[in-house]
């Protein structure tokens, strides 16, 4: 509840819930349709809860939506937000008086701010952060070498250093009551 206003902490692959009609994905969201669904659901009371099974394994790949897209789901992901704070502040949202043409002149303006370059690199990161903290700590090594070489980075460097204890790791994702198989 308190961490899902900041950000999308439900990977989208693993919600599973029985609608009684009450929530939906809003249409005019072509991005972030699943955030901006959670944080409906979080403003009606309405809030999954994780389960400490592990259901599912991710599978991460550059020609994903996430980082296709990345610039278009941060806009998506900030309306979002938006018309959450909004509800929670009146009791409801300004989305009827979003302008869909708005949205493809944003899109575009957004494609075209993001270089090759900054999609590898977003990418890469977020590969990283995932390979590290669900345990497989030399595979994420690997790969922040890799990344290092490009383009020094003092998150990176910290990752690196992470990733030879891979016990810290464990305790990291024990305190935030997160397991990985």
């Amino acid at each position: 509840r308190k961490k899902l206003p900041v950000y999308n902490c439900i990977n989208h692959s693993t919600i599973m819930f029985r609608n009684t009609g009450d929530a939906g994905y809003r249409k005019k969201f072509k991005y972030s349709q699943d955030y901006d669904f959670y944080l409906n659901l979080l403003s009606k009371n309405l809030m999954p809860v994780n389960m400490k099974d592990v259901l599912i394994r991710e599978r991460i790949i550059q020609q994903s939506i996430t980082y296709l897209r990345r610039g278009e789901q941060e806009f998506f992901k900030k309306l979002a937000q938006d018309f959450y704070y909004e509800r929670i502040k009146s009791g409801k949202d300004s989305y009827p008086l979003f302008d869909e043409e708005k949205v493809t002149e944003i899109e575009d303006r957004a494609v075209k701010k993001e270089s090759a370059a900054g999609k590898k690199y977003f990418y890469g990161m977020q590969k990283i952060y995932y390979l590290l903290f669900s345990g497989r700590t030399r595979k994420a090594r690997k790969e922040i070498r890799v990344l290092l070489k490009e383009k020094f980075n003092i998150k990176l460097f910290l990752y690196l250093i992470t990733s030879f204890f891979p016990f810290a790791v464990k305790i990291r994702n024990k305190i935030k009551g997160l397991e990985f198989s």
